[in-house]
């Protein structure tokens, strides 16, 4: 339950753009020193969606229908149009708070169909000009001077209408007098209630909606004051050094332009120029009265000195004292310039650690002061009027989402070198059971989607599984039979082998035995040649001829009785 209300409240919180009213009123808090945030603020939404309807055929039909809607947003108000009892320390102990609205005619008229306003007190008040109810006292000129110092030049006719929204206890008979119900036992001291005029015409009132009582405003400054539940910019904090820096910007400028070139002395009676001009211009002739007069006796010129290191240094000590005064160093907003080069990472880190102190006090004030009351008026609205019963429950808000959010760097930074402890030999065994929690920290301060980039404990339980299957001992039987196959097909390559290489020998030895008779053949021819050269008394060429001719007669010899052969063969006759 308290997961599904914190999510209820995160999409109206983002259905209002509570991002965007949010960055607008720390802008205005840095420059004016107080944000105001209002919420929850009850608004009309009407959108278009697709609902299901049946026909008369019975069968389900999508039509674009228009629905209207009324949810709790959260506005931002411009400090220029907030007017609390200021003689109240603390917002919630105001008696009562003022707030101006502009508004056109369109959204004035479109107030006559909105339930609870006073239709008839609404067209009162747009049968008279605007102008009949702007506030006489100039309170609104603060858009004219923001124009002038922006140098917008132009003139604006405002034809809106001034509303004014106000939250304070209010006697019984003057609620009965607006139309609203009242006890008769009621508190005569006063009931706290909400009343919305324009100029002396009431055009709504009512009690206020929530059973706690809570206006719905809250407050945030950048710099407390001790007095008053306003506070102090960045402007006013660095409004001495300010001037100061100014002053020497000034300095520097007329010093620059004094210093830029040279001052001329000139005696008039003895040096005139030729072009009759006096006016210093290059290649300038000049006529000498007197000749005989030393030239360093009429005309001289005199240096001044600069002095713009000296007021350079009254410069960078003013900005010293500017990071000091406001707390916001330009290391802590993102300038690394002061630092040397080759800085160890840690060190930086410590740097900016060191430089953030002040930051994290300013952002948890506004999770007490903005993101805690906020939250807070948000949940019992929800617990008062959503008709969700399943997000409702005894809740508290803890807020400390935005504090987290400015050492989500720092931590990941120190995780990061946390977790090369686990390749260290004796720390790494002790923290290999928690590595998967680190590294999920390290995801999250990454913002990285944990569960998909880390296992989660099902996944982590199934892979503990599939090792320990993988792990645990075989069974012996199974073992001795691998072995045994194993150990019979090196046996059968072992054999295959043998049995190759004895083949191969054999071959050998029978290559070797051929070709010795060859040669023994060869030998014995060659003897009996001799001997029937040195018998026939022939020579041996005479001898190889004669072998030669009786070869070719034997190969005619059977040449011819291979054709015989044939011719018998096809003609049938017989061999």
């Amino acid at each position: 339950r308290a997961q599904a209300m914190q999510s209820e409240i995160d999409d109206q919180l983002t259905e209002s753009d509570y991002n965007v009213n949010a960055r607008r009123g720390i802008h205005q808090a840095a420059i004016l020193g107080t944000m105001v945030l209002k919420g929850p603020v009850i608004v009309n939404r009407t959108r278009q969606a697709w609902r299901t309807f049946q026909d008369d055929t019975g069968q389900s039909v999508q039509v674009l229908s228009t629905v209207k809607e009324t949810n709790p947003a959260v506005e931002w108000i411009d400090l220029w149009n907030f007017y609390p009892d200021l003689s109240a320390r603390y917002i919630e102990d105001a008696d009562f708070i003022f707030e101006r609205k502009f508004l056109t005619r369109r959204k004035m008229r479109e107030l006559i169909e909105r339930p609870g306003f006073l239709a008839e007190q609404v067209r009162e008040v747009l049968r008279n000009d605007p102008a009949k109810f702007s506030n006489t006292s100039g309170a609104e000129d603060y858009l004219e001077k923001l124009r002038d110092i922006s140098v917008i030049t132009s003139t604006f006719d405002d034809k809106r209408y001034e509303l004014w929204e106000y939250h304070v206890p209010i006697a019984p008979e003057d609620l009965r007098c607006c139309g609203v119900m009242v006890d008769d036992d009621a508190d005569a001291a006063g009931i706290e209630a909400i009343v919305l005029f324009v100029g002396d015409i009431v055009i709504f009132a009512d009690l206020n909606p929530m059973e706690t009582g809570d206006r719905p405003y809250s407050l945030w400054t950048w710099e407390e004051d001790e007095a008053c539940m306003l506070g102090y910019g960045v402007p006013y904090l660095m409004r001495v050094q300010q001037e100061v820096i100014n002053s020497a910007w000034r300095l520097m400028m007329d010093n620059a332009g004094m210093s830029a070139g040279p001052q001329i002395v000139i005696k008039p009676q003895k040096i005139i120029p030729v072009d009759g001009d006096w006016t210093m211009t290059p290649m300038k002739l000049w006529k000498v009265l007197d000749p005989g007069a030393e030239i360093n006796d009429i005309l001289r010129t005199y240096d001044i000195n600069s002095h713009q290191g000296e007021i350079a240094n009254i410069i960078n000590l003013s900005k010293q004292l500017v990071d000091e005064e406001t707390n916001l160093p330009l290391i802590a907003q993102g300038s690394l310039g002061q630092l040397p080069q080759n800085t160890p990472a840690a060190t930086t880190s410590m740097m900016m650690n060191a430089a953030n102190t002040i930051i994290r006090r300013m952002v948890k004030l506004f999770d007490d002061n903005i993101i805690k009351p906020t939250i807070s008026r948000f949940y019992d609205w929800n617990m008062q009027f959503n008709p969700n019963e399943s997000i409702k429950g005894d809740f508290q808000v803890d807020a400390r989402g935005s504090s987290s959010l400015l050492v989500k760097e720092m931590q990941s930074q120190q995780l990061m070198q946390f977790a090369q402890f686990f390749g260290h030999p004796s720390f790494g065994a002790i923290l290999m059971p928690k590595a998967v929690g680190i590294l999920r920290k390290i995801a999250e301060s990454m913002r990285l989607p944990v569960d998909e980039v880390i296992p989660t404990d099902e996944e982590l339980a199934q892979i503990q599984q599939a090792q320990a299957q993988q792990e645990s001992p075989p069974d012996p039987r199974i073992v001795a039979a691998q072995i045994h196959a194993q150990a019979e097909l090196k046996r059968a390559e072992f054999a295959a082998n043998a049995n190759n290489v004895e083949m191969q020998v054999r071959e050998r030895m029978a290559q070797q035995d051929y070709a010795a008779k060859i040669a023994s053949l060869e030998l014995e021819r060659e003897v009996k040649m001799l001997s029937l050269a040195a018998t026939e008394k022939m020579t041996l060429e005479q001898i190889r001829s004669h072998l030669a001719e009786t070869a070719i007669k034997e190969r005619s010899r059977q040449q011819l009785f291979s054709a015989e052969r044939d011719l018998k063969l096809s003609a049938g006759s017989g061999i």
